[in-house]
């Protein structure tokens, strides 16, 4: 998948050059700080392709990416507790779990045997 004709590695790449440019030119940023950045950025991209490719397994991800968000905010500064961020993300994580029931079928018959996909083209069922 790409974003605005691009992989997410070239932009996650891009950003982390950006980061290291602007710390270089007299950003107050860490190593640990440029670092946190990073990571949630990868967290955020992860997080937007798992979406965009099947919002049903995306939703577990969502409360990994409030903790990594989180975690970015305490490196810069941000007077935030881990409780606070554990619970925020396991809330977010209820929240779509909430909102998907229903709207995704398990891959599995009554006696929770795997069902095969099953594709219609043209009329004629292929598997």
């Amino acid at each position: 998948m790409k974003l605005f004709g691009r992989e997410p590695a070239q932009w996650l790449a891009v950003l982390a050059i950006a980061i290291q440019l602007a710390a270089g030119w007299g950003l107050p940023l860490s190593e640990g700080q440029q670092a946190a950045i990073n990571a949630a950025a990868t967290a955020v991209m992860g997080f937007v392709l798992a979406w965009a490719v099947s919002k049903e397994k995306a939703a577990a991800a969502a409360g990994g990416v409030i903790g990594a968000l989180g975690q970015l905010a305490v490196s810069l500064g941000v007077e935030v507790s881990q409780e606070r961020i554990a619970m925020t993300g396991a809330a977010i994580t209820a929240l779509l779990a909430f909102w998907l029931y229903g709207k995704v079928t398990a891959p599995v018959d009554a006696n929770m045997e795997r069902v095969p996909k099953v594709k219609v083209i043209s009329g004629r069922v292929e598997r």
